[in-house]
């Protein structure tokens, strides 16, 4: 059966349907409560972590196609102050690069080698790394190193 994806277009019938299909729980607030029996508040964090993960907007597939998760620019681009064109760029391609503000380059060990203000690991380039040393870290590791200001988009295609 394929599941529905809502986009800001989507009808009421579409969004009531969705409603209709998605997970629910019938949760009971007990005011003045002053025990809590352990299983249920294990029971209660097991069921509330897995709808954080279930809507955090995992790439899904319906009809083999790739369902994308809702990116939020704006919010991205405050990770990047006065890279907002090249988020833009960035995001216009489908490039990927990190959307939580990753700015480090990590060895097999996951140990910190090399910082930059931004990192595209496909293609690999680094933007404005923090010091010389972290420039020929990435260098070492394949990156293109740029500033910022000499970014365009032939470097991504």
């Amino acid at each position: 059966m394929k599941e529905p994806y809502l986009t800001d277009t989507s009808s009421d019938d579409e969004v009531e349907q969705a409603f209709n299909n998605a997970v629910k729980y019938d949760l009971h607030l007990h005011r003045g409560l002053r025990e809590l029996d352990k299983d249920e508040w294990v029971s209660f964090w097991r069921r509330y972590n897995l709808i954080q993960f279930w809507s955090a907007g995992s790439n899904e597939e319906v009809d083999g196609v790739a369902a994308e998760a809702v990116v939020n620019r704006e919010e991205i681009k405050e990770l990047y102050p006065g890279m907002e064109d090249i988020v833009d760029i960035l995001l216009d391609n489908n490039v990927p690069f990190s959307h939580e503000g990753v700015f480090e380059l990590t060895n097999a060990d996951n140990e910190v080698i090399a910082s930059a203000a931004m990192i595209i690991d496909n293609p690999k380039i680094a933007i404005d790394p923090f010091d010389s040393n972290d420039e020929s870290v990435f260098v070492q590791n394949g990156y293109k190193v740029i500033a910022q200001e000499d970014f365009n988009e032939e470097l991504i295609k």
